[in-house]
């Protein structure tokens, strides 16, 4: 868990180095894990309601986060409160367009607290779930750790890699996550973290002009979907800003990978902060309810657009039907391209 601290200016003046403007600051829950479980609680029914295992502090932005928790009536069994370490907390600056001007992440509590002998006491729990969503705010140890549990028992995995810098944390265990949801700049940074462990260089990428289209966009990834999904991750939900997302996917048969791209519907940008957590919680949540790989990323890009559009990190109340009208508008927009990998 996370105490997200977020300022956003209100004048018609926009963020600046070295100056200040008029602005709003506000708290607010947050942390990827909480937002998604956030997210779920809502989305699922009372027999797959999730259980967060996460690390709070003794002082008063715990307490804050853990009066929050309660407020939504899920169980805090899972949520560690240490004597020794503050709560995470992550400052981020808004630009007047709602995008990320900057962003301080001080969470190095859940890498020394939230050890794979942590984990143990959750063996049980992690065993009995339908799906293992991971986040790489953890160790890398406890990273592996985790995976290897869900892995031994048949529990499909999910990986959010958060930043560029964290994502290259799940290297070692990409052959046991079934999904993996990175930017383009995260998947290029897990490509490369792939080849270095291979002895090979670093393929350098750089964003498209503002003239680009999502197909152009794809395509120019081509070589670093082919790298990690060649590791071992089953698909990647590979998340494209306004250019929309997709599903993409090895096919040995054709000799490509299959990418499934949905186009982003219009939204009114009032912050981004968690707009990939509900993403993630979306498409999880159809994953349990039987949908399909398009399906699910198509529910997970509807709530982001709700979450992108709210001033919460989790959209409150979530309205269930106008996320399945979005879905079903995203799903017509369903594009599939076969990039060649001849080397499969």
């Amino acid at each position: 868990m996370v105490l997200d601290l977020q300022a956003a200016p209100t004048g018609p003046e926009d963020v600046r180095t070295g100056g200040s403007v008029p602005g709003t600051v506000k708290q607010a829950s947050g942390g990827v894990a909480r937002n998604v479980a956030a997210s779920l609680a809502t989305l699922c029914s009372e027999e797959l309601r999730p259980l967060l295992i996460s690390l709070v502090g003794c002082d008063a932005a715990g307490a804050t986060l853990l009066r929050h928790w309660a407020e939504l009536g899920l169980s805090s069994r899972g949520l560690l409160q240490s004597d020794t370490a503050s709560t995470p907390t992550v400052s981020t600056i808004f630009d007047r367009g709602g995008e990320v001007a900057a962003s301080i992440a001080d969470c190095e509590s859940l890498e020394i607290e939230l050890t794979p002998a942590a984990l143990q006491r959750h063996q049980a729990d992690i065993a009995a779930a339908p799906l293992l969503v991971l986040d790489a705010n953890l160790a890398v140890n406890t990273i592996e750790a985790a995976s290897r549990m869900a892995s031994e028992v048949g529990v499909p995995i999910w990986f959010e890699p958060v930043s560029v810098p964290k994502s290259r944390r799940a290297t070692s265990v990409l052959r046991l996550l079934h999904y993996i949801s990175p930017n383009a700049m995260e998947l290029v940074a897990m490509a490369n973290a792939v080849r270095q462990a291979a002895g090979s260089s670093e393929l350098p990428w750089r964003l498209p002009d503002e003239g680009s289209t999502a197909a152009v966009i794809v395509h120019s990834l081509a070589p670093h979907l082919q790298a990690v999904l060649q590791a071992g991750a089953q698909a990647v939900m590979l998340t494209l800003g306004r250019f929309g997302a997709a599903v993409c996917r090895l096919d040995k048969a054709s000799r490509s990978i299959v990418v499934a791209h949905m186009s982003a519907l219009p939204a009114q940008v009032v912050n981004l902060s968690g707009a990939g957590d509900c993403l993630v919680a979306g498409a999880v949540a159809a994953l349990l309810q039987g949908k399909t790989d398009a399906q699910a990323l198509a529910h997970g890009m509807a709530l982001a657009k709700c979450a992108v559009e709210s001033e919460e990190n989790v959209p409150r109340p979530i309205d269930l039907h106008t996320v399945q009208v979005a879905a079903d508008h995203m799903l017509a927009s369903l594009t599939k391209w076969h990039l060649p990998v001849p080397s499969l």
